[in-house]
């Protein structure tokens, strides 16, 4: 028998396919109470108002990823573009500042240059920090990472289109990132030390005052992985959380209580552990180590260790429950099904717990409980 013909043959009861239509189904209800940020289909960064989903993408080829449900995030990074305003040099050397000379990642022309000693860095001040010293670097030209000092829980560098990337480390519970992009120099240092954000023209020579770096977009939060950018002028800034839920008739005219089918799309790895795709009844969590857990319970869970899969599915009757991942079945979850009055989307039922911080590419229901073999099917 061919993948193909196990695929299901009746139709959807729920099919919100997020990533091809990029927008929301009328039965969705969606807040976010304040502007959020997410990459257009050019691969641009682009602000959505307060109360507007964010449909996101991939910034180096444009690809639809889906809806972006975020927890909510503050930028305490002050003049997060304006780097001639209350961000000071410091350290050994020469420095210079040459702001707004090319395009950001946004399409404004308000990058800065930071040309500058090696030693000499750029800091912006981050009032009620006092954190041990982190520092990362990276080139730019390449994308790879140089080196680390003093107390770094992580890193990352992300290429985020036309030359540009998103550098980041965390230390001390908080996460430092900056978009950055080589000029004439390569290599960029970020640092988190006492109450600043320092940044390093690493590969400059002694003297140097012309040659430099590309900056834009500096963002401290508390956390343990940068979120979306947070825009920030002489003030910090929070980003609300995104909610979005099915309940009442919206819900209840489509799904069945006795049997049913979920598949879920998720087209990058999640960000934090016991992220929840969604919770109704039945729930698929998602995991950044190679982990999909499909739940009948709060207390009854069981695990699929495989490598990030794109499609996890998990499928219920009144006596079992499976999940599926990477074509892999889990065992039998078991446990006592909860009756749902709704669907949260990309988080738990608690609020402000288990948000995905990813996009949801989409998610598809079945009234009915497909086989083992469909399951194993639709998600490979």
């Amino acid at each position: 028998m061919t993948i193909k013909q196990l695929y299901p043959t009746q139709r959807p009861a729920l099919d919100l396919n997020f990533a091809r239509q990029k927008r929301l189904d009328s039965r969705v209800t969606f807040t976010r109470n304040s502007i959020g940020t997410y990459v257009g289909s050019d691969g641009l960064i682009k602000t959505a108002a307060s109360g507007e989903a964010r449909f996101d993408h991939d910034p180096a080829t444009g690809e639809s990823l889906g809806l972006l449900v975020e927890e909510s995030r503050a930028n305490i990074q002050i003049y997060s573009t304006d780097f001639a305003a209350q961000w000071t040099f410091g350290g050994p050397g020469t420095g210079v500042l040459y702001p707004n000379v090319a395009l950001a990642p946004d399409n404004t022309f308000t990058a800065s240059k930071l040309a500058a000693e090696n030693f000499r860095y750029l800091k912006g001040s981050n009032n009620g920090l006092n954190l041990a010293s982190g520092y990362v670097a990276f080139n730019l030209a390449t994308g790879s990472f140089v080196e680390s000092l003093g107390t770094v829980t992580s890193y990352g560098i992300v290429a985020v289109g036309n030359g540009w990337y998103r550098v980041h480390l965390v230390t001390g519970g908080y996460c430092a990132s900056v978009y950055a992009k080589a000029a004439e120099l390569s290599q960029i240092g970020i640092q988190l030390f006492g109450n600043g954000f320092y940044i390093y023209s690493k590969d400059a020579p002694a003297n140097n005052t012309t040659n430099g770096i590309l900056i834009w977009g500096a963002q401290t939060e508390a956390g343990a992985f940068p979120t979306s950018y947070i825009p920030t002028t002489s003030s910090t800034v929070t980003r609300s959380a995104d909610v979005a839920s099915m309940t009442g008739t919206n819900f209840s005219s489509w799904y069945n209580q006795s049997e049913g089918t979920w598949v879920a799309g998720l087209p990058i790895p999640a960000k934090q552990s016991n992220s929840r795709v969604f919770t109704g009844g039945t729930e698929i969590w998602a995991d950044p180590t190679p982990r999909i857990t499909a739940v009948r319970t709060g207390s009854s869970t069981n695990y699929i260790s495989v490598t990030h899969p794109v499609i996890a599915a998990a499928a219920y009757n009144s006596s079992t429950c499976f999940g599926a991942a990477g074509g892999l079945l889990s065992a039998n979850v078991g446990g006592t099904l909860t009756t749902p009055t709704q669907m949260i989307i990309g988080r738990s039922t608690a609020a402000g717990v288990g948000y995905i911080n990813v996009p949801i590419s989409r998610l598809t229901y079945y009234p009915t409980r497909l086989p083992d073999a469909t399951l194993q099917a639709l998600t490979l």
